[in-house]
């Protein structure tokens, strides 16, 4: 009874995340310039730049190289358990129109925590890590995000994933599966929401498993966002 009620708040928690902060999605509709005089400013750049197929990607799944920490090895916890995520800049070049990602993380960070991780930044933060990027030349179109996580669980089936909330897609664990064994997830996600407003950049979704105590089939929620213009 406990772990149904557990299960039950650890939902209606996904569910207050997903609909309390507007989230931006893949298409680059907008973006963040500098004007010479008020600074900041949103641009249209719909006919401006051309995103490079590789930039396109809405995702890909790469196995960690680096070995697990021998004091996380025990029983799995049947959560998802988060090492980092951390939001690089998806950037335009005003003069060119070409696009790329810097390499330097500007938002997120890095500590370890099961099934949810969180970072949230004010509107002058927010700001702030524009002006970052403008100050190098650049136009903001978005965030490349990076996750490092692994699926601890014991009998793990299937996982549904969602990109900053939308177009939920259903795969297979990946096989065979080690509950031990660290992955980074790469999504892109351009600007279509007013950046100067309340939005995230998010990967959440559920992972179905087998219960051992319970003998069943199980849900269990999972979310990764960083949250800008907090106030």
């Amino acid at each position: 009874m406990k772990k149904k009620f557990k299960m039950l708040i650890s939902v209606l928690l996904l569910f207050v995340m997903c609909s309390s902060v507007v989230s931006a999605a893949p298409g680059a509709d907008t973006c963040i310039t500098a004007d010479g005089l008020s600074g900041i400013k949103i641009s249209d750049t719909s006919a401006d730049y051309v995103i490079p197929e590789d930039l396109k990607e809405s995702s890909s799944i790469v196995q960690a190289e680096d070995s697990m920490p021998r004091n996380q090895i025990g029983e799995p916890m049947d959560q998802m358990y988060f090492y980092y995520m951390y939001l690089y800049p998806i950037v335009g070049n005003p003069e060119t129109g070409d696009v790329k990602v810097l390499n330097t993380p500007l938002a997120g960070g890095a500590y370890q925590t099961r099934q949810y991780f969180s970072v949230e930044y004010t509107p002058a933060e927010t700001v702030q890590m524009y002006q970052k990027v403008i100050e190098q030349g650049y136009d903001m179109l978005g965030w490349q995000a990076k996750i490092k996580f692994r699926f601890d669980f014991i009998t793990p089936v299937s996982w549904v994933r969602m990109q900053n909330y939308q177009n939920p897609v259903e795969e297979n664990v990946p096989q065979p599966h080690n509950a031990y064994q660290t992955y980074i997830y790469t999504f892109n996600s351009y600007f279509q929401t007013n950046p100067l407003e309340q939005y995230s950049v998010s990967l959440s979704g559920t992972v179905h498993h087998f219960d051992k105590y319970d003998k069943k089939t199980e849900d269990v929620p999972f979310n990764a966002s960083v949250y800008f213009n907090m106030k």
